[in-house]
């Protein structure tokens, strides 16, 4: 078995476990208080989509000096510039690992915030006498499901990223023959196929692209 299927198969297991709390914390609450847990979680992710540009290019020129002086400075900043081809290279692609680091800070940011809030909102429901019925149960366990999903693609992301921008860096060092070419190496980056060869990883690389932009 190949590293990446033992890596697909790890997070294939972690997936299906989170799937099975997801269900069983829905069927217990119930249609309406997965509803408003929900409600949360895609205001989070809501504010976090529509704040990271903002935060980003806020923080670009000083990531980008910190960076750029580090690239210059240190062997590993040589070896990067010789594995990319040039130091614009270099430097964008350091900076484009950052861009994923700063996504899931804000969605955590956001997460516990919206997480408050559904806490204090789910208290005022438990005040009020409601029926619970088995088409509840049903529906908070399916949207709980579904919620869970979406939260495993998000932290998903950065590694199907990583894994998409591997195989350019890789080629390009072959090619430019700063390397010899490995085969097992080369093995593992085509397994990867740019992101999509891990467990969800075309669903997820297709979101992470705008994050991993260094072209």
């Amino acid at each position: 078995m190949s590293i990446i299927s033992i890596i697909n198969l790890a997070l294939a297991v972690i997936f299906v476990i989170v799937m099975v709390i997801k269900f069983f914390r829905g069927l217990k609450k119930g249609l309406l208080k997965t509803l408003i847990s929900t409600g949360g979680t895609l205001l989070a992710l809501v504010l976090t989509f529509a704040t990271f540009s903002l935060v980003f290019d806020k923080l670009s020129p000083s990531i980008t000096e910190f960076i750029s002086k580090k690239v210059a400075e240190t062997q590993f900043g040589d070896d990067l510039v010789r594995l990319t081809g040039s130091m614009e290279t270099a430097t964008a692609l350091a900076c484009s690992a950052v861009g994923p680091i700063i996504f899931t800070v804000l969605f955590l940011i956001f997460g516990v915030l919206c997480k408050i809030v559904t806490l204090i909102i789910t208290a005022v429901v438990k005040l009020i006498p409601l029926k619970s019925t088995i088409l509840s149960r049903v529906g908070g366990a399916a949207l709980s499901v579904v919620t869970g999903v979406a939260v495993f693609l998000i932290f998903m992301m950065p590694f199907s990223g990583y894994a998409n921008i591997i195989p350019a860096v890789y080629n390009n060092a072959v090619e430019q023959k700063l390397i010899e070419e490995d085969p097992d190496v080369t093995d593992i980056v085509t397994e990867l196929d740019g992101g999509n060869g891990l467990f969800l990883g075309k669903i997820s690389a297709s979101l992470t692209a705008p994050l991993f932009n260094f072209s």
